[in-house]
Parts: structure tokens; C-alpha cells; sequence
């Protein structure tokens, strides 16, 4: 049996106030059709009128979201439901206009929007949410955990602990991950949300919204592809315009270890003796000598290869600089440039060794490049610590960056440098090692020298337990 109308206009316009709805009704055998707030404007809306008449007519129940446009050109939307009753129809009416603007939005911006109830561990979601997920929409709520075998495996347990983190701390939730489809397939979400207290007080809520960045994801990929490329060219080329430094760095040991063997070759060829001190002075001299170079291709070695999947632990920095020394140096020496250094001995940073070490380089390639050939140069590599951070600083003898080039400094591609002597990759390259080292880089346009100068944290072993490089410079 269908439940009666309202009998009184007392108690429509009572239960609007309550339940902040409208209510209209449409008596059997009557002419007027009565709204508890005004007149409806019912001429304005054809398919509304219809409707109206036909829930009378034939007990045809309707729920019509209709869009109306005042006067002054403002389009709002209303919800009217309408049902039969034995003395005539009756329904209710609501503006929804703030809603539907709401959903217009996130259709345009491809978002779901959607609920989480703590205490009955369960979600609410729009349609577009179900879309998200590769489900039929339903009308039932979602369990916590249904949505969380949607998840990724590698994903599922982080996700969780966030989502519990929200709904336990009241916090704000911005999360990115993956879920796979029934198809087999893999789509990259990214959800914001907000926990909040509902009407009880053990009652928790969490309401927020999802969207697909799965195509977004896929260009990060392919710009991370290029950037790690573009990371290799630059190091490469930094690598290769030091590589007659380099070479005369190794050759003058090797010439040193040719000659004492040859030395002592002849001497025991011409039947000269020779004592076991002398014997195992040249030894020592031909083993530092071996070990000079071998350091020396060490550093070429871990300055060549890839770091970006390192794993970060405790280091020396002087042991890092040392390295970079030990195959940059030479080539300053023999241009005539002034390399200065001060690094304290008990500085440690935690750090991909290979990426600061890449940094190092980069900025020393770009200072020599820059003070060549100018009257009295000199670089140098200055470290110091300040309130649990570590500040390195390279600066030359060059006069600094022209105002309209400091903005553009970071930006891929941007180079001051002549054609062919480099592509604009090293400071944008720079910073993204900054970045992900929990760190910052960037120009002192206090001083009147050029000085780039990157600042990072300065690593407690004792607290993070990693090991401490054993390396030294």
C-alpha cells in the first residue's frame, strides 16, 4: 500500500524546514497544483508537466532532475520525484544546482567522488568511480575490503596504512597507486581526500576523489626514459672533454713505473747489486704508484656507469670529492686554473655517492668552461655545515649569471654556452639530483662571483643505521 500525502499545508511546509526539501501535490479531480513554497514555474518545463499528469493519471512514479533558467539568464537544477496516492500525486521537490555544478566539474575534469564509512568499513561511490575500477555501477555500498583486493600487490599494504592513517589522524589524503582490472590490466590513480567526524562520535568518515593519471604516468616514464638518457650524454661529454686531463693524469705514473723497472731491469742485467732495502724501496714507490692509478680508474669506472637505482647510505664527502678530484684535477692543472678545496674530514651526507659525485663534475665542467682563457682564474669547492645541513659550494672566478639568464638557469635546455659546447642538461639535471636527495640547489645572487651551491642534510649514522663509506680521499 502507498503511502498517504501530507495532509495539511502546516506539515508540508513544517517537514521542508526539517528535511530542507520542497513538496507538491496534486489532489484527485482537482485544477491546482500545489507546491509548499510558491508557485513552480511547471509552464517552463514540458516533460515536468508530463510527468505530473501521468503519476496522477495512470500512478506512474517519476524522479526528473529538470534544468530551469531565470530571468537574469542564472540555469538552476532541481530534483522533482513524484508518486501516487489514493487522493491524487504527491511528491517532493529539492535545488540541487550546487550539486550538479559540482558533478558537471568532475565529469569535465574525468574525477569520481565517493565516501568512506569508518565504522561500517565500508564506500559509497559515484558511477564514474565504478568507471575507475573496470566495475558495473551498483547501487550497494563497496566493503573496504573488496576495493583493497582491487589494488596492486605492491601497492595494497601502503595504500591501507594511508587510508587508516586519514581515518584514524582526521588528515588530509593525498595518495598515488595502481589497480588492476579484471582484463588483466594496470591503471595509475591518484585520490585526495579528507577524513572527517561524522553524526556519531565513534563514527569516522573519509570523502575525497580519484581520477586516472595512467596516461600522465606514462609520459613521467617516458620523460624520466629521456631525462636519465640526456644524464648519461651530459656525463659523458663531461667525461670525454676531460679525458686529456685524464690521460696525462695516468700517464705520468705509468711513465714513473716504466722507467723504475726499466732502471732496475738494467741493473740486474749488468750484474750490479742491489740491496734489500733499495729492492723494497722501489717496490713501495712502484705500489703507490699502481695504486694512483688504479684510483684513478676507479673513479672513471663509477663516474660511468648509472646511479639512479643505487640505494642511499652513509658517506664521507670528502671521500666524494676526492674522487672527483682524483679525474678532473689534472685537467685544471694544465689549463692554468686554480682548483681550491676545503672540505672538512668528518662531513657525511646519505646519498647515491655516484649522483653527488655526477654533480660535482657537472658543476666543475661548467666553471671551467667558463673561466678559460680569462686572466688569473680559479675554481673552487668550498663545505660548510649549518644547523644539520651540509652547504657545498662551487664558485669561479667568473663574474656571475646576467639577470635575465637567472630565471632560465633550471629549465631543460637552456644553455649560455656557444653551439656545440653543451645542450642546456647539466644545472636542470642537477637540480632533480637535489631533489631527490632531500635537498636544495640553487644560485647565490649575493655574491658577486659565480656560485652555485647545493644543500643537503647531513647524514646521522648512528640514527639511520646505514654503513659509513670507508672511502677516503
Amino acid at each position: 500500500m502507498k503511502p498517504a500525502p501530507p495532509s495539511s499545508e502546516f506539515t508540508l511546509r513544517d517537514l521542508e524546514g526539517l528535511g530542507d526539501l520542497g513538496f507538491w501535490r496534486f489532489p484527485a479531480g482537482s485544477k491546482t497544483l500545489v507546491w509548499s513554497v510558491g508557485a513552480f514555474p511547471i509552464h517552463r518545463h514540458v516533460q515536468l508537466e508530463e510527468a505530473i499528469l501521468r503519476c496522477r493519471a495512470e500512478g506512474a512514479s517519476f524522479d526528473l532532475e529538470i534544468a530551469l533558467s531565470s530571468e537574469n539568464g542564472n540555469q538552476r537544477w532541481i530534483r522533482v520525484t513524484g508518486r501516487a496516492g489514493e487522493d491524487g500525486a504527491y511528491g517532493e521537490f529539492r535545488d540541487v544546482t550546487e550539486w550538479k555544478r559540482l558533478s558537471l566539474a568532475l565529469d569535465g575534469a574525468q574525477m569520481a567522488c565517493w565516501e568512506f564509512d569508518g565504522s561500517l568499513e565500508q564506500f559509497c561511490w559515484d558511477p564514474r568511480m565504478f568507471a575507475l575500477h573496470g566495475l558495473p555501477v551498483s547501487t550497494g555500498a563497496i566493503p573496504f575490503s573488496r576495493w583493497r583486493s582491487l589494488l596492486h600487490s605492491e601497492d595494497a599494504d601502503r595504500v591501507e596504512a594511508e587510508y587508516r592513517r586519514c581515518f584514524a589522524e582526521k588528515r588530509d589524503l593525498d595518495i598515488q597507486y595502481r589497480v588492476r582490472l579484471e582484463n588483466g590490466s594496470v591503471k595509475h590513480l591518484s585520490t585526495r581526500a579528507k577524513g572527517f567526524l561524522g553524526a556519531g562520535e565513534a563514527s569516522s568518515r573519509i570523502s575525497g576523489v580519484s581520477w586516472d593519471i595512467s596516461d600522465v604516468k606514462t609520459v613521467a616514464d617516458g620523460l624520466e626514459l629521456v631525462r636519465a638518457s640526456q644524464l648519461e650524454s651530459a656525463k659523458f661529454v663531461a667525461l670525454g672533454e676531460m679525458a686529456a686531463g685524464i690521460a696525462h693524469e695516468i700517464n705520468n705514473p705509468l711513465t714513473i713505473l716504466l722507467g723504475r723497472v726499466e732502471l732496475l731491469t738494467k741493473r740486474i742485467e749488468a750484474g750490479i747489486e742491489i740491496s734489500k732495502e733499495e729492492v723494497l724501496r722501489t717496490a713501495k714507490k712502484l705500489r703507490d704508484t699502481i695504486f694512483r692509478v688504479e684510483k684513478i680508474v676507479k673513479g672513471l669506472r663509477a663516474f660511468a656507469r648509472v646511479g639512479d637505482q643505487d640505494s642511499f647510505f652513509t658517506t664521507r664527502l670528502d671521500a666524494i670529492i676526492g674522487d672527483v678530484l682524483d679525474i678532473s684535477r689534472e685537467r685544471f692543472r694544465n689549463t692554468g686554473i686554480e682548483l681550491k678545496v676545503e672540505c672538512p674530514h668528518t662531513v657525511s651526507i646519505l646519498c647515491r655517492p655516484v649522483q653527488i659525485g655526477q654533480v660535482l663534475l657537472n658543476l666543475l665542467s661548467n666553471s671551467y668552461d667558463a673561466v678559460i682563457g680569462t686572466e688569473k682564474p680559479w675554481v673552487s669547492i668550498e663545505v660548510r655545515t649549518e644547523g644539520g645541513r651540509v652547504f657545498i659550494a662551487v664558485m669561479d672566478s667568473g663574474s656571475g649569471i646576467p639577470l635575465d639568464h637567472q630565471a632560465r638557469l633550471m629549465a631543460p635546455f637552456f644553455t649560455t654556452k656557444p653551439i656545440g659546447k653543451g645542450v642546456g642538461l647539466g644545472l636542470s639535471i642537477v637540480k632533480g639530483i637535489a631533489d631527490s636527495h632531500g635537498g636544495i640547489f640553487f644560485l647565490d645572487k649575493k655574491s658577486p662571483n659565480t656560485r652555485f651551491i647545493l644543500d643537503l642534510p647531513i647524514a646521522d649514522a648512528a640514527r639511520l643505521g646505514h654503513r659509513v663509506s670507508s672511502q677516503s680521499a
